[in-house]
């Protein structure tokens, strides 16, 4: 029917992007049962744009616009898209989970000791 599909981290399947409770693999590469590796569309941005010639400081010699104003707007788009504060929650999530799967794998190996 034409929509994208994102790969879905639940299912380690491809999805359509807006299924209900589809959890999208946003970085890194995934290998394919054929051998190949795909690469979300996201890793793909951020490997062309965190790149240090798109820093604020490299770009406002050529826009014209200061490094501090060019960090203030790119602060308030995230702020007020939904999309960015879509972003900003599911990287906050994701930190919060990384730190209780920490958590209970050190519970699991000095658990017992006395």
């Amino acid at each position: 029917d034409g929509k994208a599909f994102v790969w879905n981290r639940k299912t380690g399947k491809p999805t359509a992007y807006d299924k209900a409770g589809v959890t999208p693999h946003m970085s890194g590469e995934i290998t394919l049962q054929s051998g190949q590796t795909a690469v979300p569309a996201f890793q793909l941005m951020m490997d062309k744009y965190l790149d240090s010639k798109y820093a604020p400081e490299a770009v406002a010699q050529i826009t014209g616009i200061s490094a501090e104003q060019i960090k203030q707007i790119a602060a308030q788009v995230i702020v007020e898209s939904e999309e960015g504060r879509k972003v900003a929650i599911l990287g906050a999530l994701t930190l919060y989970l990384d730190f209780i799967n920490m958590f209970i794998f050190m519970l699991r190996i000095l658990g017992n000791r006395r």
